[in-house]
Formats: structure tokens, C-alpha cells, sequence
């Protein structure tokens, strides 16, 4: 997408504004020996090239990297490991002087940082965390140097021997995703300024959604051990202690509705962890870091490896990062499956026994860039894989999108690499213009390209711009990815605008499973007969989704026994997934009804085991289950406590 290519007739629309520089012939690289020395030990798909574009001694030992929107290249670095886990680290800016394309100066852009875990670029600095904090830096005179920090989270106990709080990822919902599983809650200093007494937000370990500007945190559905992501289609990908890559299906707001849910797993596993964590043959021991001894994933949404790289998942095992395995992400049902494009699914990997993968990076020029933290003193590189006979390395310092026009940054959101998209939607949320409305609803209304529908939604939504006729227009989109994301916009406007809700009632013949899992998921917030009527249906449509039954139970606080006695009078016939649904009610029963509502329904068992039903011995297992996991224990009259006996003993 980058690139403009001499001789050839085509040039992106965008080009104008992307690129400073014009069509010249590029000097050879500066690491151009280095990169042939270092090639025999790496394996890569034949159709893909490797070169190294920054090496020691201008970098040590990289984390991160963030490109902006003028092509600055920003890493942080490992300047010190000290004993323990603890690390000293900076933030360099890589700048080319000799206008060669390629680095060969650092500018430092702060130092002294105790050790971070990740960095996101936003307005004029970063956000920068730490196992137990997140801060923001930023440069206030344009000198290129941190002058300001501002602590705007951090919890009351030390995290130095796990990873805590790290990556911070936009979403495309405009919110900073920050993984975690250790930490409980947060303390907000900033509100202690402004009030007398601190804002303290409870994580319950799990990982955080951040609104930077009104610095407000809430918890997503699960827990992030190392590291999460997004699709280009905004789905949440998580990896943690039990499991390498999952996906977040039913989101934390939802599971609220229903709080004993927010126990229960709200993550599909499509890649469980072998059990040969150990390390292979010959491969450098990790470096000594928390932050480098998980796994590691990455899914490319570059465009720029072509079609055949569509959603593919880059995946590392821990103790086995130098090898790195591709697979498909394929929908299934309401969520995704991994698939392999072969027996070994071997994507990446290096014999080189100093080279330790940190981590791996889409660029503005969808090329795939790997920083090479290296088990070496002093050492460290960055990558970059590409296109073999590509353009050679050549943005660094040259992107002009952060003088771009309000409706230029619009067009934008139609890139195919989704780099210039997330660019484009955070730049557009630090500005307030009269023509950012008309111009994100003329592209809602006229794109042929559904993602940039669904950012332009996100977009409209951070000024509260979006209104019943843009909604309106992505509820009917033709393209599933777009429904899904309006109704959960809808959401928001529900009570201002009730024509929406008789939008979504209408939806009943949504062909997509995502779709409608969302779909069952926001009607969980009305109250209204005929929202209860469209989840009952959409519940007996896909009953075969374990997913659905979790989006269904989240909605049905207080009605769980009227909805079971109604469901077990509606099934006639059992089936495996609807006597599932019955033990999980059930046991949702169970731990979260009182005293009376479950003797209730040991009453209406007890009539109804002369006849042994299909659906009683779910029922009565879930009961059970439910009853030992309530958080308070439950008292039953000896009556009943000899009805649930005798019952369990049917079976």
C-alpha cells in the first residue's frame, strides 16, 4: 500500500499525503552483510524475504516499537537487567540522517524507566506500563523528549515477579485495552488531585478497558498473561496461563447483567498449550524478563503479504519463541477455530542460538517487523519480513498523516493495510471538526469497504455523532461484520431512540452467528416482552452454540425459573445441547437464587420425578453444582434437603 512504484501506471489515492519523498532508486542497506550473514540461519516461506533494518549498536535489547503518524520509529529498549526481574529501559526515536532509508542515529526520548511492558502511542507521548502502573508521557514542546509523566493508574502492592499490567492495544471501539491477569485493582492519583480522595477501579485480575481522556477503567471478560489483540474485524484475542490463543465471545458488560457468570469462562481456546513447554534443542534460554517468558501471537492485518496471509495467526509456544507457527483464523459458529496449512505449521524459525523474538509488529508499509531482543550482551535487532522483489525498507521518517485534513484522515479508513486505519481513527479522536460528521456518515453511506464502515461507526460514536439514519444504514449493511458492530453501538442509544430497539426485534432472520449472538447479547438489556420473545427464539435457533446459552443465561437475572419450567414444557424431545442448557440454568439457579426460589423448584422436580422426564437429571446436577459453588451458603428446610437427597439418587 505504501510503496509507489516507478514505471507502473497505479498509484493509491492516499500517496499524496503518505509519502514525502518522491520515486528514487534506494541505496543499499547499511546492514546488507549483516542481513546475508544472518539468513542461513533463519527459515522462512519461500515466498517472503528477510532483511535487518536496525542492529546494535545503535539498539540494545528492543520490547516494542511503535511507528507514528509521520513515520517516526519509536523502540523501547532493555538498557539494564538487574537482578531478579527487575530491568532498566528508554524509549529511542531511530532517525535517518544520511537519508539512506534506513536508521543510523537515536534519539532518546525518555530514560530511566523502570521496567515497562509495553507503550501506545497517543497525542504527543505514550502510555507506558508497568507490571503495576500505567503512565502517561509525553513531549510539550516539541523538543522530541518526555517532559511530562503523568501516573494515571497504579495498584497499591509490588508486581515485579509477574508481568501485571502490560501491551496496550487501541481497540477500534476507542478504548486502550491493557492485558492482565495478577492485578485486583487500581488506584486513579489523578482523581485524588481533583476530589481529596482517590478513585479506586476493581479488575478482579482480569485485563482493563481504558478511556485515556476520561480516565475511567473497566474489565473485560478474561485474563491476559501474555499478551491480546484484535482481528481486523475487531474480534479480542487473549493468551494466558491456560490457553496460547483464545477468543473473548461474550464481553464483561454482558456477563454483568448476571454476576455469577462472571465466574464462569467466557473465552474459546483454539490453541491449547502442548504440554512441552520445554525448551528446544540448541534455542537461547529466555532472557531472565517476565515479559519475554510466555508465548507469543500476533495476527497480521498488513495486505501487504497478499491474500494468502488473510487472517493468519502467528503463534509462539513458551521456551520456543525463535519458532513460530502460522494458522487460518476460520469463523466457527459464534467464534473462530484455528486450522493449519500443513502438518508442521512451521511459519518462522532460526537456528541462531543469541536470537530471542520480543515481540512482532505490522508496519505502515504492511511488511512484518520482528524485534530480536537477543540473548547477547549488547545486542539487538529489528527484522523485517516482506514480499520477495518488494520495495525495499523506506518510510522512516517520511509519512505526512499527522498533517493530514480531517476528510484526507476519512479516506483513510479505506486502506486495505489496517495500520493507516487505527493511524487515521486515533488522530481523528484528538480533533473536533464540523466536516469529520458529514464525512464519516457520506463514507458509512457509500463504502465499498466494510471495515472502514465499522471504524467510521467507532469513530462517530467517540463524539456521540451517530444518530437512528446512520445506524439505521449499518443495521441493513450488507456485510456481517458491519450489522455486528451497529447493534452493539445501538446499545448505547436504546432508551434515546426506541425506533432502534424495533430495528434490532426485526433481525430475527440474521443469517451471520456472530451477528446474532450479539444481537442476543445487547436485547439482554431491555426489559421489553418482545425483546424476551426474540431471545427465547434466538436461543432455540443456535442451541448447538455453547456460546449462546452464555449470552442467553446473562439476560435472564431473577427469570431463571420461570424460564426453565417454560423451556422444559417447550422441549419435547432431548438433545445433547439442550440438556446442557438445562444443567447450566440450573446451576445458575443454584449459586445465584435464594433460599425460596430453589425450594420452589425442588417442589416442581419433585412432582415431576414420577415420570422421570428427559431433562430431570441435568437439572438436578446443575442444581447441585450450582448450590456448592454459591457464594453464601444455602438454606434449605429439611423438607427439601430430603427432596434434593432422594432425587440425586434417581440417577
Amino acid at each position: 500500500m505504501l510503496v509507489k512504484k516507478c514505471g507502473k501506471k497505479y498509484v493509491w489515492t492516499l500517496l499524496a499525503f503518505i509519502m514525502a519523498a518522491g520515486c528514487t532508486s534506494s541505496p543499499p542497506s547499511p546492514y546488507e552483510q549483516l542481513t546475508h550473514k544472518q539468513l542461513p540461519h533463519f527459515r522462512i516461506p519461500e515466498e517472503l524475504q528477510l532483511e535487518i533494518i536496525a542492529a546494535e549498536p545503535l539498539l540494545v535489547n528492543p520490547l516494542y516499537m511503535e511507528v507514528d503518524e509521520y513515520g517516526r520509529l519509536f523502540v523501547l529498549e532493555a538498557t539494564a537487567v538487574r537482578e531478579g526481574s527487575d530491568y532498566t529501559a528508554r524509549i529511542s526515536q531511530l532517525i535517518d540522517t544520511n537519508l539512506d532509508g534506513y536508521p543510523d542515529q537515536r534519539l532518546t526520548f525518555a530514560d530511566g524507566l523502570a521496567s515497562p511492558t509495553g507503550m501506545l502511542r497517543w497525542k504527543n507521548g505514550f502510555l507506558l506500563t508497568s507490571a503495576a502502573s500505567v503512565s502517561f508521557l509525553a513531549d510539550t514542546n516539541d523538543d522530541q523528549q518526555a517532559d511530562m509523566r503523568e501516573v494515571l493508574f497504579e495498584a497499591r502492592h509490588s508486581y515485579t515477579k509477574t508481568k501485571g499490567l502490560h501491551a496496550p492495544v487501541l481497540g477500534i471501539d476507542n478504548q486502550v485495552y491493557i492485558a492482565n491477569g495478577y492485578i485486583d485493582s487500581l488506584y486513579c492519583p489523578l482523581s485524588a488531585a481533583e476530589s481529596g480522595k482517590g478513585q479506586i477501579f476493581s479488575s478482579e485480575g482480569r485485563s482493563m478497558r481504558l478511556l485515556p481522556d476520561s480516565v475511567r477503567l473497566s474489565p473485560t471478560a478474561s485474563q491476559a498473561h501474555f499478551g491480546h489483540g484484535f482481528d481486523p474485524s475487531g474480534n479480542y484475542f487473549v493468551s494466558n496461563d491456560s490457553c496460547l490463543l483464545g477468543h473473548e465471545v461474550v464481553a464483561y458488560p454482558y456477563l454483568l447483567q448476571n454476576p455469577p457468570l462472571l465466574s464462569w469462562s467466557a473465552v474459546q481456546c483454539m490453541l491449547a498449550d502442548s504440554g512441552s513447554s520445554g525448551q528446544l534443542p540448541g534455542m537461547p534460554v529466555a532472557p531472565g524478563l517476565p515479559l519475554l517468558e510466555g508465548p507469543m501471537f500476533h495476527i497480521y492485518e498488513g495486505a501487504h503479504l497478499g491474500a494468502a496471509y488473510s487472517q493468519v495467526v502467528l503463534v509462539s509456544q513458551p521456551g520456543k519463541r525463535s519458532h513460530i507457527r502460522a494458522f487460518f483464523l476460520e469463523q466457527d459458529k459464534s467464534s473462530f477455530r484455528l486450522t493449519s496449512p500443513d502438518s508442521s505449521s512451521l511459519f518462522f524459525s532460526s537456528s541462531d542460538s543469541t536470537f530471542y523474538p520480543s515481540g512482532i509488529f505490522g508496519g505502515p508499509d504492511g511488511a512484518l517487523y520482528i524485534l530480536d531482543y537477543s540473548s547477547a550482551p549488547n545486542q539487538g535487532r529489528i527484522y523485517r519480513l516482506s514480499q520477495k522483489n518488494s520495495a525495499p525498507f523506506s518510510w522512516l521518517g517520511r509519512l505526512l498523516l499527522g498533517k493530514s485534513s480531517v476528510s484526507s484522515l476519512v479516506q483513510t479508513l479505506e486502506t486495505p493495510n489496517v495500520w493507516w486505519r487505527k493511524q487515521a481513527q486515533r488522530l481523528l479522536l484528538h480533533r473536533e471538526d464540523t466536516q469529520m460528521r458529514e464525512a464519516l456518515f457520506e463514507l458509512i453511506k457509500n463504502s465499498e469497504f466494510p471495515l472502514a464502515k465499522v471504524h467510521a461507526l467507532w469513530t462517530l460514536q467517540h463524539f456521540q455523532l451517530n444518530d437512528p439514519i446512520s445506524l439505521d444504514l449499518a443495521l441493513k449493511d450488507p456485510d456481517a461484520v458491519v450489522r455486528r458492530h451497529a447493534i452493539k453501538i445501538t446499545e448505547i442509544y436504546r432508551q434515546r431512540h426506541p425506533v432502534l430497539l424495533r430495528q434490532l426485534l426485526k433481525m430475527t432472520t440474521e443469517k451471520d452467528p456472530q451477528v446474532r449472538l450479539q444481537l442476543l447479547c445487547s436485547l439482554g438489556f431491555s426489559n421489553h416482552s418482545s425483546s424476551n420473545l426474540v431471545r427465547r427464539y434466538l436461543l432455540n435457533k443456535d442451541i448447538a452454540d455453547h456460546w449462546v446459552h452464555l449470552a442467553a443465561l446473562s439476560s435472564m437475572r431473577e427469570i431463571e425459573l420461570p424460564t426453565l419450567i417454560q423451556l422444559v414444557s417447550d422441549w419435547e424431545e432431548p438433545t445433547a445441547s439442550r440438556q446442557e442448557f438445562i444443567e447450566e440454568i440450573s446451576r445458575l439457579i443454584g449459586q445465584n437464587a435464594g433460599s425460596e426460589t430453589i425450594e420452589e423448584l425442588l417442589a416442581f422436580l419433585n412432582e415431576q420425578a414420577a415420570n422421570r422426564p428427559w431433562w430431570l437429571e441435568s437439572c438436578i446436577r446443575g442444581l447441585r453444582q450450582g448450590i456448592n459453588e454459591a457464594s453464601s451458603p444455602v438454606e434449605l428446610s429439611a423438607v427439601r434437603i430430603r427432596q434434593l437427597s432422594r432425587l440425586s439418587e434417581l440417577f
